[in-house]
């Protein structure tokens, strides 16, 4: 099992803004692969099937969290068994 929290702390109209996001994943042992290389190897996989997929349609240098259609993403990392539970954000 892999467990991953994430905090951004950031200040947004003068606002400090904290954000979270969890990610829960469950190795299966059918797969016979560790849950470290699921999770590097996953995410990358699912972004070159959407590149060949012509998915992605930006060129040159784009960040992913622009150019990476989020819900396609997202929802592709939830069936093969990888959660993120939403972002959680609290302004202080």
């Amino acid at each position: 099992m892999v467990l991953c929290k994430i905090e951004v702390e950031s200040i947004q109209q003068g606002r400090k803004r904290l954000s979270e996001c969890k990610i829960i994943d469950f190795f299966s042992e059918n797969d016979n692969i560790t849950d470290t290389k699921w999770m590097s190897g996953c995410p990358l996989w699912i972004v070159a099937q959407l590149l060949v997929g012509t998915r992605i349609a930006a060129c040159g240098d784009v960040p992913p969290e622009i150019s990476v259609p989020l819900k396609e993403f997202l929802g592709a990392l939830a069936e093969r068994g990888i959660r993120i539970e939403g972002f959680f954000v609290r302004v202080r």
